[in-house]
């Protein structure tokens, strides 16, 4: 990934998980969210260092959140 899918895709977890904090008639789990903002720092870190290192690699798995 490039550096700029990185913080785009950090952005967008961020705005999805905000649009359902608000939206959903449930509570979310600590340990969920917690592991969700994990990914958002990581995503962020991954874009910080391809900037200044473009043979950065990322070693996030990617999840999915269903």
């Amino acid at each position: 990934m490039r550096a700029k899918d990185h913080k785009k895709k950090a952005a967008d977890l961020l705005a999805t998980l905000s649009h359902w904090i608000n939206y959903s008639k449930f509570d979310y789990n600590l340990q969920d969210l917690s592991t969700l903002l994990d990914e958002v720092k990581d995503r962020y870190t991954d874009y910080i260092e391809l900037k200044s290192n473009p043979e950065h690699e990322s070693k996030i798995e990617h999840k999915s959140y269903k």
